[in-house]
């Protein structure tokens, strides 16, 4: 719910009813290698999607995992990716 509030219009997030990891994808054109270096800049430990590709993927996009962080950790790391990326001021 965190990142789905506070990430809007910065990643698109995948569906995730249970898991270890979330996809968010990238808008058109931007580097998910890029964005996820930016993050580790601030703190924050994405993986960029393309890190598991053989080919070039269409489009960029983030592997959020959050099984071994509690509520307020998650909510503490959207907020500084959605600063990173630019959805929040």
């Amino acid at each position: 719910a965190a990142a789905e509030r506070e990430l809007c219009g910065a990643l698109e997030l995948a569906p995730d009813a249970a898991g270890l990891h979330m996809v968010g994808w990238l808008p058109p054109r931007a580097s998910d290698r890029t964005a996820a270096a930016a993050a580790r800049a601030h703190g924050v430990d994405v993986t960029p999607l393309s890190r598991y590709s053989a080919v070039r993927p269409k489009r960029g996009a983030l592997l959020l995992g959050y099984a071994a962080f509690d509520y307020r950790a998650i909510r503490a790391g959207v907020h500084a990716l959605a600063r990173t990326l630019g959805s929040q001021p």
